[in-house]
């Protein structure tokens, strides 16, 4: 991810000889793609020299008496001190820049420059800016309103830095040399690997393949992959599992994440293809049962060539760490028709978060990951501690898939009972349940009378004699 150097430039004027009223005035700066820590060592102290700073100043609007003097860029200095979210060291530069006659008018414009001399070449060692203030007076102090960028950006190559060029940016939707299919990374940039490993075997037919890359991710990661296309399905190839992760596509985008470490990196293989894919899913949910169990259900439109399904689970939401829970596989039934299947998992922990992954063997060995799907486990029957205080979790997925699940974790307060009901957007009631002690409500995106809802927000309210709580979802097609 890309970050900013934050510099606030002061320039200040001395007590004159002459009769002339002291200016001041700041202007925040960010250099990019550069951390202040890249030239200034971490254990350095606050307030210490920075001699490869050079700021200088002129006032460019008529009618004004100057007289421009440069403070020794010795007495630029580098310090930390509180800023912008995030940010926790500024460069300050202090110059003697300026006198004048009287007051500052209203629309004064002052040329900067600022230079880094440890950058030897002339041409990209500096940057210049005329600045126009709005507001005047004899003691004139720029600032900059809250909630608004004005800062003036710096090129890194002022540091003598090159700037990096990525096949695609991080934070740009890019397209890609396939017709209709862009990519935006999250987390990092990516450029195309020139000469990759071999690429593994794949699920489904490679004849249907509309996209097919080995990407390298740059930075510390994780990474979120999004895709824009039309293609039904996508995987990407994890080279420290050998294994593929299937992931269908959402409102046009397919979203993959990568976790960090391993040999994932530097090459990720992907690829994107229609509906030739072994398995169509239509849903894959984790619930929790009476007994406070997981129960998980997925259910497949279609089936060809599959062997069967082995369950894996984790606790951190990296597939990488998830274990495989089933001690046998589950058969598949290699039909055209809906097929619904169920897997309970009996040894969870209370007061925890676990993600599933489906793993897909096909007849011929090959095998892709289809999920996650995560629940969080309350506190079981078995714990007697009295519920002093009614609350609702976040629904989670949120947002989720129509055709799928939510989960809406909630306790409702000793000695009273309550409701759940979801609103859609214009208020109008879809469902109501009713809720008492510790649970998880599981919502199916269905009405009361059992239709399918619409894509689009939706509203969950928890009522109760002592408290009222109300939150949104979302479902996407």
């Amino acid at each position: 991810m890309k970050k900013l150097l934050l510099a606030i430039v002061i320039l200040t004027v001395a007590t004159l000889s002459f009769a002339f009223n002291a200016k001041t005035f700041n202007q925040q700066i960010k250099i990019t793609d550069n951390d202040i820590m890249s030239y200034v060592s971490v254990l350095s102290p606050p307030n210490i020299s920075d001699p490869n700073w050079f700021a200088s100043v002129t006032d460019i609007t008529a009618a004004e008496t100057i007289t421009t003097l440069t403070k020794p860029a010795s007495l630029i200095r580098v310090t930390r001190m509180t800023g912008p979210v995030g940010v926790v060291a500024w460069v300050i530069f202090d110059v003697q820049a300026f006198a004048t006659a009287g007051a500052v008018p209203a629309g004064r414009q002052f040329s900067v420059t600022v230079k880094y001399l440890g950058n030897a070449n002339a041409e990209t060692n500096y940057a210049t800016k005329t600045l126009t203030y709005l507001s005047g007076g004899a003691q004139f102090y720029y600032t900059i309103p809250a909630g608004a960028d004005n800062a003036w950006y710096l090129p890194a190559t002022i540091l003598g830095i090159v700037e990096p060029v990525f096949d695609y940016p991080e934070g740009v939707s890019t397209p890609t040399a396939t017709a209709g299919v862009s990519i935006e990374p999250v987390g990092g940039a990516a450029n195309i690997v020139i000469a990759p490993l071999p690429f593994p075997a794949a699920p489904g037919n490679p004849a249907a393949y509309v996209y097919q890359e080995t990407l390298e991710l740059i930075g510390a990661g994780p990474w979120t992959l999004v895709y824009t296309t039309l293609a039904p399905y996508g995987a990407w190839y994890s080279y420290t599992t050998g294994l593929w992760t299937v992931v269908p596509n959402v409102g046009g985008v397919i979203t993959f994440v990568i976790p960090v470490g391993g040999k994932d990196i530097p090459e990720i293989p992907i690829l994107l293809g229609d509906a030739t894919l072994p398995v169509e899913f239509s849903s894959f949910a984790a619930t929790l049962t009476a007994q406070n169990f997981v129960k998980l259900t997925w259910v497949t439109e279609t089936e060809t060539g599959v062997s069967g399904y082995n369950v894996y689970r984790s606790t951190d939401a990296n597939q990488a760490t998830a274990e495989q829970i089933n001690s046998t596989l589950i058969d598949a039934t290699n039909t055209s028709q809906t097929a619904t299947y169920t897997h309970i998992d009996n040894e969870v922990s209370a007061q925890t978060t676990y993600s599933y992954w489906l793993e897909i063997v096909e007849m011929d060995g090959t095998t892709a990951f289809h999920g996650p799907t995560t629940v969080y486990v309350q506190e079981g029957p078995e714990n007697n501690a009295p519920v002093l205080v009614t609350s609702m979790r976040n629904a989670y997925p949120n947002p989720f898939k129509a055709n799928t699940s939510t989960n809406i974790a909630y306790q409702v307060k000793d000695g009273e009972a309550g409701t759940i009901t979801v609103y859609n957007i214009i208020g109008q009631v879809v469902k109501t349940v009713p809720v008492k002690g510790t649970s998880v409500f599981n919502w199916n995106g269905r009405d009361s009378k059992n239709n399918a809802c619409g894509s689009g927000i939706y509203f969950y309210k928890l009522s109760t004699p002592s408290s009222n709580v109300t939150k949104k979802m979302v479902i996407v097609n």
